[in-house]
């Protein structure tokens, strides 16, 4: 795709908007080199320039069919290539080979590396067209809002825009066979169909994008095809001198010209400027960027004016396109990659290192975000949704302004609330954003939760070379870690970035804390977070100080005659200083993960999680020897710890250990028990440690009437055990809250109806949340259970203790009453709050 023309001046400023594409993913293989030898390979790089890495990090050049050798710079034009030297492994090469890498500058090829990417067509200035205006009004007022799209983004970001997807497959690679009802029946699901789940899948394009937009953008998606090219899959993927797809874009023009008879492409202009908004093509077989060689195509998105052809069907020019494989291993690929490319499509840069030529340059979001590592998280089934950061720029979301005025925030997952808070600075171009993110829903595979924070500083230039997260020292989309660890390649170092990290390790984000709350210029905004807490998935921050928070409301369980066979009345308590109420009614049955964790503790003392025990009293504090923050857990001969026993079936777990023997001693073994009754039946034996720096354990249950778990410390001869980060993870009756009544506004009523209830469930829950003037919400209020044609709705859940709890009367503006005359009320007694008539 990158064929090239003419070489330019090293030095040349590339100043017009650049292609995007998906990153490698992190791939270790071993390649057999033509003479029978072997070389482990990482694939790294991406569109731009493609490249591998040894297992000694050394930057390698080639190809399956001719073989990889050792990068050098070349002499008469300062780029990467290869060089004669055939790459191989550490222990396997030769004094020749010693000799030559000896030799290599590295730094020098680093900057080479990044010429041969610079020097790609990819970066060709965008033609110049009028961008007519569009329907993407934002639904925020702030000036930030709308920030961080490329200049000349066009594509509709709201309603349900037409969008065209093609397949095509070559002469040689087709379409798997296998499809019920065939190929394009199947990619239509995939794109369109609600709760898609063949392959793994955990919901479609649709789904994702409705989800992330909270229903803002609902694409109209139209897939046809798969029409065959003229030519085989090498001559549209196949790589030139400088490892660029030759061919690319003809694969485009030749996919739109061989279905013009079935597609009327001006029904995909819907701004009528003489443009098809956006071309997206599907092609067969597996992607360069993945598991496929070097003949496959590397998903990305360009313009076919930058590749220098010119293409017009049905009177209007066809021009932007994107693309993505059909096949990854062994099964259909994912969402993630379209996702990815789709929303390049929509105007966002990517946010991982463009230019890493080393593939060293691990401090970028990775799996945080779709534009980075994201779309391969969970094989690329379940990509992360779309950040504060991305909501923001699309003009989806409404953030709360941070300034300094003393108050108390609580954050909500933002996936499902579609909240978060921005904090200006003296630029309308830099700012931070927060947001809640938890391991739930497209966000199931995120390294870690808790709240996220990001630095956001848009410079028009560096979104137009496509390197918004390319320098190190000024990272213009950039994630404040909260352990100061960027390590995009470490679970347990990205699962710190979020505060308060495991165990509420990092509790303030100030001017004076590392990382700090300056702007780039160095300037303090005076504006500290503080007891940053995360309580039930809930985030809670104070800013300067804190204020009182609005008190929660006080949801009533329904009278009998308040429930009917399709309906029943929600009310609630009113709240001093609450404007608003937002009701959310959600209905039971599916069935979703909860975790519950241990670090044992902060420091070098031994704190258990509440409900865990354990007979180790001592711990590791030094380097090396603890998970995610100190300490471990120190576990001598015997030595056990326990979980608590949990409502819910246990389903898997997984744990931080090293193993403190030396290497060359015999390992001892870890006994897993389930706990009943208080007896003890064994599970399985963990027999292999990591005794360099430590490794996390995985295990996954197959019964599902484990509630309790006791792990025990076999020790042989040798070496205690370091364990930490302990992990249970359970199912859990989740809800799912209804369309009609997920955070709907009473305007101010302390009551609602709620009616049309789905004929097929029959109980319900709602909660609800106060609002002020400001957008300052209250925690959610008790969680009422509604049985349809039940009148002990809500009373099921009450705890045995709750008997012994004192009664109180309340009215119904929440006001304490002694001694009730008749009237209605309401009756609190411990955890059981209902609504009585005397």
């Amino acid at each position: 795709m990158k064929k090239l023309k003419h070489l330019v001046a090293a030095g040349a400023l590339i100043t017009a908007m650049s292609a995007n594409a998906v990153p490698a993913k992190r791939l270790t293989f071993t390649a057999t080199q033509p003479d029978g030898t072997e070389v482990t390979l990482t694939r790294a790089g991406d569109e731009f320039f493609k490249f591998f890495l040894t297992e000694d990090g050394r930057m390698v050049l080639g190809n399956e069919v001719n073989g990889y050798y050792f990068a050098e710079v070349d002499a008469n034009t300062g780029l990467a290539k290869a060089s004669n030297i055939k790459a191989a492994n550490v222990a396997a090469r030769t004094d020749a080979e010693k000799e030559f890498l000896a030799s290599i500058n590295r730094e020098k090829l680093a900057e080479a590396g990044a010429l041969t990417a610079e020097m790609s067509p990819l970066n060709r200035r965008s033609e110049p067209r009028s961008l007519a205006p569009r329907a993407n009004a934002s639904v925020s007022s702030i000036p930030q809002s709308g920030v961080g799209l490329f200049a000349n983004s066009a594509y509709p970001r709201t309603g349900s825009p037409k969008g065209l997807i093609i397949l095509v497959e070559y002469t040689d690679v087709k379409f798997k066979t296998s499809y019920s009802g065939g190929a394009s029946a199947y990619f239509e699901r995939m794109i369109n169909q609600k709760g898609f789940s063949e392959n793994g899948g955990t919901g479609s394009a649709l789904d994702w994008f409705t989800d992330a937009s909270m229903g803002l953008f609902t694409p109209d998606f139209d897939v046809y095809g798969p029409v065959t090219l003229p030519k085989n899959q090498a001559y549209y993927g196949g790589n030139d001198y400088f490892g660029d797809d030759e061919n690319a874009p003809q694969m485009i023009v030749d996919g739109c010209k061989g279905l013009d008879s079935q597609i009327n492409f001006k029904d995909y202009d819907t701004d009528g400027d003489g443009y098809v908004d956006n071309v997206f093509v599907i092609y067969a077989g597996q992607g360069e960027a993945s598991y496929g060689g070097s003949n496959c195509v590397w998903p990305h998105q360009w313009e076919l004016s930058s590749a220098g052809k010119s293409l017009t069907l049905d009177g209007v020019r066809i021009n932007r396109y994107a693309c993505s494989n059909e096949w990854e291993y062994n099964r259909p690929d994912g969402i993630g990659t379209f996702v990815h490319e789709f929303s390049h499509v929509m105007g966002l840069p990517d946010l991982y290192h463009t230019a890493d030529q080393y593939g060293t340059e691990n401090y970028t979001p990775s799996s945080w975000s779709v534009l980075d590592y994201g779309p391969y998280n969970n094989d690329g089934c379940t990509p992360p949704t779309y950040s504060i950061f991305e909501r923001n720029a699309m003009g989806w979301i409404d953030p709360l302004v941070l300034d300094k005025t003393p108050r108390t925030v609580s954050l909500e997952h933002i996936e499902s609330s579609n909240y978060g808070c921005i904090i200006p600075t003296a630029k309308n171009t830099e700012f931070f954003l927060l947001e809640n993110r938890q391991q739930s829903n497209w966000d199931k595979y995120l390294p870690g939760h808790g709240m996220l924070i990001w630095h956001i500083d848009y410079n028009a230039s560096v979104w137009s070379q496509n390197a918004v997260n390319n320098t190190k020292s000024h990272q213009y989309v950039d994630i404040e870690e909260a352990n100061n660890n960027p390590n995009g390649t470490s679970e347990t170092a990205m699962s710190g970035y979020a505060f308060p990290g495991t165990g509420g390790r990092y509790t303030s984000f100030t001017d004076n804390t590392t990382p700090n709350m300056k702007t780039w210029a160095g300037v303090s905004l005076g504006i500290p977070l503080t007891n940053i807490t995360e309580k039930n998935g809930i985030i809670t921050f104070d800013v300067c100080g804190g204020a009182p928070v609005l008190d929660s409301p006080v949801a009533f369980v329904p009278l009998d005659t308040e429930i009917g066979p399709d309906y029943f009345v929600a009310s609630w308590s009113s709240v001093e200083g609450a404007t608003d109420y937002l009701l959310t009614v959600s209905t039971y049955g599916e069935i979703v993960e909860g975790s519950n964790s241990n670090d044992f503790g902060s420091d070098s003392s031994i704190t258990n999680a509440e409900g865990w025990t354990t007979s180790a009293r001592k711990s590791y504090a030094t380097t090396d020897n603890y998970g995610e923050s100190i300490p471990s857990l120190r576990m001598e001969s015997g030595y056990w710890v326990m979980t608590p026993e949990y409502d819910y079936p246990i389903t898997r777990i997984s744990f931080w250990a090293k193993w403190m023997g030396s290497s060359n001693q015999d390992q001892s073994s870890a006994t897993l028990f389930a706990v009943k009754d208080g007896v003890e039946t064994k599970l399985t034996d963990f027999t292999s440690w990591n005794s360099q720096k430590g490794a996390t354990v995985n295990y996954t249950l197959n019964s599902n009437d484990v509630h309790q778990l006791k792990l025990v410390y076999n020790k042989e001869k040798y070496g205690n055990l370091a364990i930490d980060d302990f992990t249970v993870y359970y199912a859990n009756e989740g809800t799912a809250p209804l369309a009609a009544y997920n955070g709907v506004s009473t305007k101010g009523a302390t009551s609602m109806r709620v009616e049309n209830l789905p004929a097929d469930k029959d109980k319900f829950c709602y909660s609800v949340v106060a609002v002020d003037n400001d957008g300052l919400k209250s925690a959610a209020s008790n969680a009422i259970d509604v049985v349809l044609g039940n009148s002990n709705s809500g009373v099921a859940d009450i705890d045995a203790d709750d008997n012994n709890a004192p009664v109180e009367y309340f009215n119904l503006q929440g006001i304490r009453v002694d001694n009730p005359a008749n009237g209605i009320y309401i009756r609190r007694q411990g955890s059981r709050v209902e609504k009585v008539v005397k």
